[in-house]
């Protein structure tokens, strides 16, 4: 019950399109649960942490590696083109995970459920079949907030030499 009030409020002051156009909905039942709530600190500032470095990768790899001749959303705010930015952010965050020794596995421990090297490769086999969108916020989601600010500086400083 108390979450049907949350939606209908987040709908009626359209927050909760905003969070639809830049979020899944796995993504935004976990900010839900703590718009109203304030729980930590701490995981408020890394809720805030993961919006803005989201936004600002997205950002930075749009104005690299799409094609801005091409519309990214039609009139109705639905997405026509999955474009070529969000594979290479993808790609720079495995790399980012994985470039030290097993760092990415013990990264991927902190998530529920992946505690051993077995889990998290099936794991990742079923997250490379689902939405990148969802792919990025996992990604994103895992790191902690000076992991996230590091790889965005590392990219934003060496951004002409990734590719």
């Amino acid at each position: 019950m108390e979450n049907n009030f949350i939606y209908y409020h987040l709908r009626y002051n359209n927050i909760y399109e905003i969070f639809e156009n830049i979020f899944t909905r796995d993504i935004i039942d976990i900010i839900v649960k703590f718009i109203y709530k304030r729980k930590n600190k701490n995981l408020i500032n890394d809720i805030e942490n993961f919006i803005i470095i989201r936004n600002k990768l997205c950002k930075l790899y749009y104005n690299k590696y799409a094609d801005h001749s091409l519309p990214l959303y039609n009139d109705n705010l639905e997405q026509l083109q999955i474009t070529e930015d969000k594979y290479n952010l993808i790609t720079d965050l495995e790399l980012y995970l994985y470039s030290k020794n097993n760092l990415g596995y013990k990264i991927w421990k902190r998530k529920f459920g992946l505690n051993t090297k077995s889990d998290i490769d099936e794991f990742m086999i079923k997250l490379e079949k689902t939405n990148i969108d969802r792919q990025i916020n996992l990604y994103l989601g895992i790191l902690l907030p000076e992991e996230r600010n590091y790889f965005y500086d590392l990219m934003k400083k060496n951004f002409k030499f990734i590719y």
